[in-house]
């Protein structure tokens, strides 16, 4: 994968998710971004993407070469501010709605539903995870 080719796939990513809309309004952080989380008890989104290896479908073009991976959104949201496991369910559920399978995004696919993780705590936050399985189409 060329690095042009990645940068294609991220912005046809980060295209999807600038239009998502949650309530509350979280703030995000994209991948690589330093993360300052918003003064007082505001939750915020965490931004990743992870790339698997590509698969070559041909010998002729690395055109043909299936690019694939997983959009990680992670809600992170304080302890000490009042939310409920169901909460937390629905917005991820919100958020996972936004990519429904078979949604094309340029050239990239979201492969199957998103998936709402079980949500857990890590050190100051409960956290509450979107996983996103995309691949080139």
């Amino acid at each position: 994968m060329t690095a042009t080719t990645a940068v294609q796939d991220w912005l046809s990513l980060k295209a999807r998710i600038d239009t998502l809309v949650t309530d509350p309004v979280l703030q995000r952080f994209e991948p690589n971004a330093v993360v300052t989380p918003p003064a007082g008890l505001a939750p915020f989104l965490l931004i990743s993407d992870v790339r698997n290896d590509n698969d070559r479908n041909g010998w002729v073009s690395s055109d043909l070469n299936e690019r694939s991976g997983t959009l990680i959104l992670a809600v992170q949201w304080p302890l000490a501010a009042p939310v409920s496991h169901v909460q937390l369910m629905q917005i991820g559920g919100t958020i996972a709605d936004h990519f429904p399978a078979d949604l094309c995004m340029g050239r990239l696919r979201v492969t199957r539903n998103a998936d709402v993780l079980q949500p857990y705590v890590e050190g100051a936050y409960r956290v509450v995870v979107v996983r996103v399985l995309w691949s080139s189409v």
